[in-house]
C-alpha cells in the first residue's frame, strides 16, 4: 500500500504483504498500527482511495457498481447519473498514483522481474526505489520519465475494478456524505 501526494512523490509505503492480502486488510493494519506512523489526513482534508479500501472518516472512495476508469467514459460519452459524474473526476484525480506508480515502474526494472532474493532484501528495494524516486522527483530539474508523466504520456488505466471489489467493511456515513456533498456540488443543476 502506498500513499503519494500531487507532486507525485511518495509518503508511505507499507510494503511486505503477499499479494493475495485484501487491500482493506492492508489498509486497517497501517491505520491501527501505531508503530506505522501513517500519515492521517489533517482535519477537513481526506484521501482519495479506491474501492477496494473502506472509508473512515477523511478517506473518500468512488461510487461502487458504476463507471469509473477514463477509458469507461472515453469510450461511452455523457454521463448516466450523478455518481459517475463525481466518479469521473475521481479517477481523474486518483490517476496522479497511477502515474506516480508509472514512472517508479519504469525507472527501476528490477521492480518487473524481482530477482529471487530473500523476501526481506526484496521489501527493501522496494522502499530504497521509492525514496530514491522521491530524491529524484524533488531535485532534479529535467526528468523524462517525469516529464513524459506530466504530459500524460503513461497509462491511466489501473488494475482495481471496483464493480467486483465488494467491500468487507462498512464505509462511514459521514465520509460517504461528504462524498454525496462534492458530487452535487459537482453536478449542480446538471441532473435535475
Amino acid at each position: 500500500m502506498a500513499v503519494c501526494d500531487w507532486d507525485m512523490c511518495f509518503t508511505f509505503v507499507l510494503a511486505g504483504w503477499e499479494g493475495t492480502a485484501h487491500d482493506a486488510r492492508v489498509f486497517r493494519t497501517a491505520l491501527e498500527s501505531s508503530i506505522m506512523n501513517f500519515p492521517h489526513p489533517p482535519e477537513g482534508k481526506y484521501y482519495l482511495v479506491d474501492a477496494g479500501y473502506p472509508t473512515p472518516v477523511g478517506y473518500i472512495g468512488p461510487y461502487k457498481r458504476e463507471r469509473y476508469h477514463l477509458p469507461e467514459f472515453r469510450r461511452q460519452s455523457g454521463f448516466r447519473n450523478p455518481n459517475e459524474y463525481f466518479n469521473f473526476y475521481h479517477s481523474s484525480l486518483r490517476c496522479t498514483i497511477e502515474r506516480t506508480f508509472g514512472v517508479w515502474k519504469n525507472r527501476f526494472r528490477i521492480l518487473q522481474n524481482m530477482p529471487p532474493y530473500k523476501f526481506r532484501t526484496q521489501v527493501r528495494i522496494v522502499c530504497a526505489t521509492m525514496g530514491i524516486h522521491n530524491f529524484i522527483r524533488r531535485y532534479s530539474q529535467n526528468d523524462v520519465e517525469f516529464d513524459q508523466a506530466e504530459e500524460g504520456n503513461m497509462s491511466d488505466e489501473d488494475d482495481d475494478d471496483p464493480l467486483d471489489n465488494d467491500d468487507p467493511l462498512d464505509e462511514a456515513s459521514s465520509s460517504n456524505d461528504l462524498r454525496d456533498k462534492i458530487r452535487n456540488e459537482l453536478v449542480g443543476t446538471r441532473f435535475d
